[in-house]
C-alpha cells in the first residue's frame, strides 16, 4: 500500500499529543511478543522514548503506547488500567482496513475508504496515524484532559464510548463492522515503530495527516457527536 506519510518523529508525535505537559503521569510503552512494559515519566523523560522505541523495533518487537497516562510507575510487568488513568490527550479511533492481519471482511477496503469515513464525521481529526493495517485518527484537545477524581474519569469514559459508538454506527451504514476501542487504557501502535505481522514485509507505523489547528474541548466533542 502506498501511504503518503508526513515527516514526524516519535518525539514530535508525543509532543503533539501532550503539548507542554507538566503533570506527573507515566506514559507506558508496551511490546509484543516480549510483553514488557517500559514506563516513562512523561514530563521529564519524553525525549528518552524515541530511542527506546527504535531499540525495541530493531529487536523485532511490536511497539505500542498506552494512550491514557498512568498515575504511577507500573513496572515492567504491569500496564495500568482505566481506574489508574490520570489523563488523556483527546479521543481516538482504531479504524481497521481489510487485508493481511484482519480476518474480519466487513472493513474499509483501502486507506481511501477509511479516510472517507473519518472525514465524513462532524469534526475533522487533528492527526492520523497509519498502523500498517489501518488508521488511528485522533481528535486532540486544546489541553490534555487531566482527571481530578473518579467522577471526572467516568465522564471521560462515557464520552469516549459515546464518541466511538457514533463512529461505528456511521461505519455500519457503509457495511463495516468496526471494533470499539474506547477504553482509556487503550494500547495503540506508536509512530516510529514497525508493524511486524509479516516479518518479511514489515510496515512502518507513521503519521499521515496532521492539522494542528483542529483541536477541541470535551464540550466540542459532546456537542458534535450526539448519543445514538
Amino acid at each position: 500500500m502506498n501511504v503518503p506519510a508526513i515527516s514526524m518523529t516519535t518525539t514530535e508525535f508525543l509532543q503533539a499529543l501532550w503539548p507542554a505537559y507538566q503533570g506527573t503521569g507515566y506514559l507506558n510503552v508496551w511490546t509484543a511478543p516480549a510483553k514488557i512494559t517500559h514506563p516513562f515519566a512523561l514530563a521529564t523523560q519524553l525525549d528518552a522514548v524515541e530511542a527506546e522505541v527504535q531499540r525495541l523495533t530493531q529487536d523485532n518487537q511490536h511497539v505500542y503506547f498506552q494512550v491514557g497516562l498512568q498515575a504511577s510507575n507500573t513496572g515492567s510487568h504491569g500496564r495500568g488500567k482505566e481506574v489508574t488513568t490520570v489523563a488523556i490527550p483527546g479521543f481516538w479511533h482504531d479504524t481497521d482496513i481489510a487485508g493481511p492481519g484482519h480476518k474480519q471482511a466487513n472493513l474499509p477496503e483501502d486507506l481511501a475508504a477509511a479516510k472517507d469515513l473519518i472525514f465524513s464525521l462532524p469534526l475533522p481529526p487533528t492527526l492520523i496515524v497509519y498502523s500498517g493495517g489501518g488508521i488511528y485518527p485522533f481528535w486532540l484537545f486544546m489541553n490534555p484532559w487531566e482527571f481530578t477524581d473518579d467522577a471526572d474519569r467516568e465522564k471521560a469514559k462515557a464520552l469516549s464510548v459515546r464518541f466511538q459508538t457514533f463512529i461505528n454506527i456511521q461505519g455500519s451504514k457503509r457495511g463495516y463492522k468496526l471494533d470499539s476501542t474506547a477504553n482509556l487504557d487503550r494500547l495503540l501502535r506508536i509512530p516510529g515503530s514497525q508493524n511486524m505481522k509479516d516479518l518479511a514485509h514489515p510496515r512502518p507505523v507513521q503519521v499521515i495527516s496532521y492539522e494542528p489547528a483542529n483541536r477541541y474541548t470535551p464540550d466540542d466533542i459532546e456537542q458534535a457527536f450526539p448519543p445514538v
